[in-house]
């Protein structure tokens, strides 16, 4: 299986090749302007999110039909597959709505939510899989991603 990459941006769509050989794979086509983008662990879907406000994930292997998984009221700035969830279902999101939102692709609705008081800067999950850090205004969050415990007692205040 070639290692996909890109999803280089292209006013509403993000193109999608492979690194090896350069070769275009698909267009992921959208009605607005897309800020995230991020690939499975499988390299079989593609989770995006932006100006529409929705959280869409694309199926590579049926013609990458897009499906809605969820919704902000703002923007979507960050979209990050779980990847301690090897069945490729948790994608966490954050967006101009002030929310980190994380989402189950079998439900309707969001399995867990957090509401901060700034804006969203940045969103990550740790290279062990075990938390997402989350920036918003002069504020560091950190939430166990097995459990998404609220951040309060977690959350660091940093001074600049």
């Amino acid at each position: 299986m070639p290692l996909l990459r890109g999803l280089f941006p292209l006013a509403n769509s993000r193109k999608l090749w492979d690194t090896y050989s350069g070769e275009t794979l698909e267009t992921l086509v959208h009605e607005h302007i897309v800020r995230t983008v991020d690939i499975s662990s499988s390299q079989r879907l593609v989770a995006t999110g932006g100006h529409e406000k929705r959280l869409r994930v694309f199926d590579l292997q049926h013609s990458s039909k897009a499906r809605d998984v969820g919704h902000h009221e703002g923007t979507i700035k960050s979209v990050v597959w779980d990847r301690k969830d090897s069945s490729d279902n948790t994608i966490i999101t954050s967006g101009d709505d002030k929310k980190i939102t994380w989402w189950d692709t079998r439900s309707a609705a969001p399995s867990a939510e957090h509401k901060t008081n700034d804006m969203i800067t940045s969103m990550e999950q740790s290279i062990d899989y075990n938390v997402v850090t989350v920036t918003a205004g002069k504020t560091a969050l950190i939430f166990d991603a097995t459990t998404y415990f609220s951040p309060s007692q977690l959350s660091h205040l940093l001074t600049i």
